[in-house]
């Protein structure tokens, strides 16, 4: 189980004014849909080795993706090369792992039980065997019970009552205390025993120093964790010669730290070999009028968003303001603005558990509708006077400030004097929104195949000591209410109706204004052109080792 990623919005490529200015007389071509945006190829065909370079907005300082620390590019990088139960296409249909698991079953009758069957051949990279000991501890680590472990979200694993021994060493029991509609998401990433039964490991132990890698730690893929250099934000994967599975084309995967604006200068210049290019329009420009790329239009798996900080003392604790805010702002207008160029069917967004590719999608836009008159009269039945709302977003990222000038003319428009205060892009997450330092923000929240992904984004918990529990709920605002849909979710086994309660949760969320989807983010990959078997993939999971290169290139 991975919670849904909260990302630097990044919709634009470099600063406006250099961007412009680099694309300027270029021709601009609209993308249009393709069937094929990975350009799908059999690995067979493929030219062995080569190395593919890709580029991550902001470079981990800890990498393992189950901890609260974790990036938002985390589970990017570490993705190749650790075990996980169940890949997912773009539309989110599953199938089996069968290099990990050659049975995942629900057994009938109650409670609800799940036995996993472990390949013969699954192994760590350290030789020793996968067993249920690294699925019992996972869930040791992630049920919440141990507050000395750090983590991410606790989502599905606090609902297991014992993980157990099976037949033998290589199957593993899964005894539920409580119905979890979502079982298929759980224990992936899968990370070893030896991470997860030391809260201080499970913490630290993958933050590696500056001195690079003493130990490579165990990991299950077909790549390891290869050389890595924090002062250059470099980590390369390399084909792990004890991979069971079919041995991966490239001869590495680099992952490099590289702020959104220079990616297009280093993708001009034969640098990296991939950029998003989300909704940046100069940026797309460039691409296409560079030789070698690709412009590679695919499913969107992010939601552009708004989001409210509702902690004590904020303007935006009263539910009332945020509703009143949020309709004076015109979703439709801010979308055909900023993505009407770059996307080949723009659209605001009106859901933020589901997109529109996605089955269970309902638009719930009359719950919190664009009206500015309505908007006005409600602050001033609240007694609101010229409030003023600080607009956080991070430094040196235009869209962010192109949103927040748009939302300064809508929101004068019904008397609300919206401040735009940029920030360090790297203290962005760490020291505003993370403790809750902004009365509204923006940013893409990520989703999956999995609705109960939204209940550590939604959701307001606490420990068992009674301290707010954050998650992913940045601007700590929630309801009873919506606490209960999302349990009734999570619990509920029957698909259809699992997803009826995910859009009453939806939309519950624009009830209490919590945060207002703006639209699904554009996905442009700019790719070389020899590339096959990568591109953008929706909710899907990258088959890595199939990435590679046109035999003739």
């Amino acid at each position: 189980m991975i919670p849904r990623r909260s990302l630097l919005l990044g919709l634009a490529g470099l600063p406006l004014a250099s961007l412009y200015a680099a694309s300027c007389g270029l021709p601009l071509r609209k993308p249009s849909s393709s069937d094929d945006p990975l350009r799908a190829a059999d690995p067979e065909t493929l030219r062995q080795g080569g190395v593919f370079r890709w580029p991550v907005d902001d470079f981990p300082k800890n990498f393992n993706a189950l901890q609260a620390d974790m990036s938002g590019y985390t589970r990017d990088i570490v993705a190749p090369c650790m075990p996980v139960p169940f890949r997912a296409d773009s539309r989110g249909n599953l199938t089996r792992r069968d290099e990990y698991f050659t049975a995942i079953g629900l057994e009938p009758g109650e409670p609800q039980t799940v036995v996993y069957t472990i390949n013969p051949e699954a192994r760590w990279s350290d030789g020793t065997l996968i067993t249920w000991e690294d699925l019992h501890w996972q869930w040791r680590a992630l049920s919440g019970a141990d507050e000395r472990y750090l983590v991410a979200s606790t989502t599905g694993y606090r609902d297991i009552a014992h993980v157990g021994k099976g037949v033998d060493e290589r199957q593993a029991v899964v005894v539920f205390a409580r119905p979890y509609a979502d079982w298929r998401k759980l224990f992936g990433l899968l990370y070893p025993k030896t991470t997860n039964n030391d809260p201080d490991v499970f913490n630290k132990g993958w933050i590696f120093g500056r001195g690079g890698l003493r130990i490579p730690p165990v990991t299950s893929g077909p790549f390891k964790i290869g050389p890595y250099d924090e002062d250059q934000g470099r980590i390369a994967m390399v084909p792990d010669p004890h991979w069971w599975g079919r041995a991966p084309r490239l001869d590495s995967l680099v992952f490099l730290g590289l702020p959104k604006e220079a990616q297009i200068g280093a993708l001009q210049n034969g640098e990296i070999d991939y950029m998003n290019l989300l909704a940046s329009a100069p940026a797309l420009a460039v691409a296409e009028n560079t030789k070698g790329l690709d412009i590679r239009p695919g499913p969107s798996s992010t939601i552009s968003a708004l989001v409210f900080c509702g902690r004590d003392g904020s303007i935006c604790a009263d539910r009332g303001l945020r509703r009143a805010v949020a309709k004076g702002i015109d979703r439709d207008r801010i979308a055909a603005t900023l993505i009407g160029s770059v996307s080949a069917s723009p659209a605001a967004a009106y859901n933020l558990v589901f997109l529109r590719s996605s089955t269970g999608y309902g638009d719930h836009r009359e719950a919190l509708p664009y009206d500015p008159r309505a908007a006005r009269a409600e602050l001033a039945a609240l007694g609101y006077r010229r409030p003023r709302i600080r607009f956080v977003i991070p430094a040196q990222n235009p869209t962010g400030a192109d949103i927040g000038k748009i939302l300064q003319q809508m929101l004068a428009e019904i008397d609300v004097d919206l401040v735009i205060e940029p920030v360090p892009s790297a203290e962005f997450f760490r020291s505003h929104i993370n403790v809750g330092d902004f009365d509204l923000t923006t940013f893409r929240t990520e989703c999956s195949p999995y609705p109960s992904d939204s209940a550590p984004t939604y959701g307001r918990y606490r420990t068992a000591r009674g301290e707010p529990d954050v998650q992913q709920n940045y601007g700590q605002i929630g309801s009873e209410r919506l606490n209960q849909l999302l349990d009734q979710m999570q619990a509920e086994l029957d698909p259809g109706r699992m997803r009826q309660i995910a859009n009453a949760a939806d939309r519950e969320i624009a009830e209490i204004a919590h945060s207002l989807p703006l639209f699904e983010t554009p996905y442009n990959y700019a790719v070389r052109s020899a590339v096959r078997n990568f591109g953008a993939s929706g909710v899907g999971d990258m088959d890595h080792a199939a990435i590679g290169y046109a035999p003739d290139a």
